[in-house]
């Protein structure tokens, strides 16, 4: 099976983090795999070229038209059996596939609400137009129920929709306390110390600020004395004037460790005692997963799918509202260490038994190996 995947970047990011597994894992299944990024080779790009996959990047930003010669070509070079494209972009880059007679065309969407004020008013339109289009692929795979409702009542093609749940690698998620005792010596965090954990790129979408004034009502109603924050994310440092300023009006700079883009997240997560989600929009919240597959309790807003991720492991609180994600997060803070490891034990036991990355992975390949067989 030969497949061509278009995607806009392999910077770091949700989409590109879940292309870059399923890449990887079925290199070895009789797959080919070749990545078409419209952009630049980026993060993931560059990881996938040292595992011996083939990576084209077309630069498309610099020039429109060489960058579709270049797409004809490298379709005619390697006359795929399948096509799928990655987020709106590519979605629908990849008619222009279909126009060079490839029938066998599959659309991923990892994205709930795209709101006018907030969005890229491209990608806005982008989106209305691919709904117009959505009887072109042949699936429409979508990583959450929430995004799957949402798009279908925006007029995509309901007999075209599958949902396909991210999967996760509980060899690389782990519970681990070496990695806790590591990463807290590093940022000089004691083992009595409750640390409160927060992990996304700096956007409206992530609502900090709702994070960061949940905080402030955290550390003036809580009697815990020691209290940590930290926060990991593209642009979650001292340059981020904005972040820095929302922090300063709520008396917190002094009280939040940034770190920003960390490679280690995943022994990042066993520092942490709660991790909190404090997203407005979502589709399907990898870091939930991933902290909850590292035995972290959570406290999340309802943003997508995150209700679905956490089940009863967690703290499910309304979005663009401080007052209850504080009260989530002073409830958890105040459970006995027994009751945590409770959560954190169970927290493992759903993300294993619901969102391992072999699910996924079969759950694509029967998805493509049914298309192939139409």
């Amino acid at each position: 099976m030969k497949i061509v995947h278009i995607i806009v970047c392999l910077d770091k990011g949700g989409a590109e983090k879940i292309l870059f597994d399923l890449v990887t894992k079925t290199q070895s299944i009789q797959v080919e795999n070749i990545i078409i990024s419209l952009t630049s080779i980026g993060y993931y790009g560059q990881m996938l070229q040292e595992r011996g996959v083939t990576v084209i990047p077309l630069n498309l930003k610099k020039n429109h038209i060489l960058s579709l010669f270049m797409l004809r070509n490298v379709m005619k070079r390697y006359k795929p059996d399948l096509i799928c494209s990655w987020l709106y972009h590519a979605n629908f880059i990849s008619i222009f596939c279909r126009l060079l007679g490839y029938k066998n065309i599959v659309w991923n969407i990892h994205n709930t609400y795209l709101p006018w004020k907030t969005s890229s008013k491209v990608t806005f339109f982008l989106n209305r137009i691919c709904s117009k289009l959505s009887f072109i692929p042949k699936r429409i795979i979508y990583c959450a129920d929430k995004a799957n409702k949402v798009h279908v009542e925006l007029g995509y093609n309901l007999n075209r929709s599958v949902v396909i749940y991210n999967g996760y690698d509980l060899g690389h998620y782990l519970m681990n306390n070496e990695w806790r005792n590591k990463i807290r010596a590093e940022l000089n965090i004691s083992q009595h110390e409750l640390v409160i954990g927060h992990v996304a790129r700096y956007s409206s979408a992530k609502d900090h600020k709702n994070f960061i004034q949940a905080l402030k009502i955290v550390f003036e109603r809580c009697n815990i004395l020691s209290l940590k924050v930290i926060m990991v994310g593209n642009d979650i440092n001292e340059q981020n004037i904005e972040l820095i300023n929302i922090l300063k009006e709520n008396q917190l700079l002094d009280r939040v460790m940034l770190l920003g883009i960390r490679s280690d997240v995943n022994l990042l997560y066993n520092a942490m005692d709660v991790f909190v989600l404090s997203s407005s929009e979502e589709a399907f919240p990898n870091v939930i997963a991933e902290a909850m597959a590292s035995g972290v309790a959570c406290v999340v807003t309802e943003a997508g799918d995150a209700g679905n991720i956490i089940g009863d492991c967690g703290i499910l609180v309304p979005i663009k509202n401080s007052l209850e994600l504080a009260n989530g997060m002073i409830t958890m803070l105040n459970f006995s260490p027994e009751k945590r490891a409770g959560l954190s034990y169970n927290s493992r036991m759903r993300i294993t038994n619901l969102f391992d990355i072999d699910k996924m992975i079969h759950n694509y390949l029967r998805i493509y190996t049914e298309i192939l067989h139409d």
